[in-house]
């Protein structure tokens, strides 16, 4: 899988690949160990198909927000050909041993960063423009 755009904060990171079709059917269990409290930056790819892996709803999932990120920290934060564009959420962990299942669906581990790192949510699609236009009917 080859990205066609990666937004400036995501570039230089090491990612965790594994198997598309396994993780759509299966789920992936990836266990890591952290020297120190970091946030683990995990893309979800923007469709609804049953195929990718849906961000947490706190409606579901009462627990969902316990580590940060139901909202994306970089909307559109990588376009991979051929699939849904990425956004990227930042779930904080402590230190120490971790094992992330997150059930079936496909998605992908763009890296991991310090936890004191400087994060501002955005949208890095520059052509993603306005998304409403109710600023026409602004008095």
């Amino acid at each position: 899988m080859f990205a066609s755009f990666v937004a400036e904060e995501l570039a230089g990171l090491t990612g965790i690949r594994f198997s598309r079709e396994r993780a759509s059917k299966e789920g992936m269990r990836i266990e890591l160990e952290l020297k120190e409290p970091a946030r683990i930056l995990i893309g979800y790819f923007r469709s609804g198909d049953s195929q990718w892996l849906q961000v947490p709803s706190l409606e579901v999932n009462t627990h969902a927000d316990a580590r940060g990120g139901l909202a994306p920290v970089i909307a559109n934060g990588l376009k991979v050909f051929f699939h849904p564009s990425v956004n990227v959420h930042a779930f904080l962990y402590e230190e120490g041993r971790h094992a992330l299942d997150f059930g079936p669906g496909a998605y992908l581990v763009a890296g991991v960063i310090p936890a004191e790192e400087p994060l501002s949510p955005r949208d890095a699609d520059a052509s993603a423009g306005v998304d409403t236009l109710d600023w026409l009917f602004e008095p």
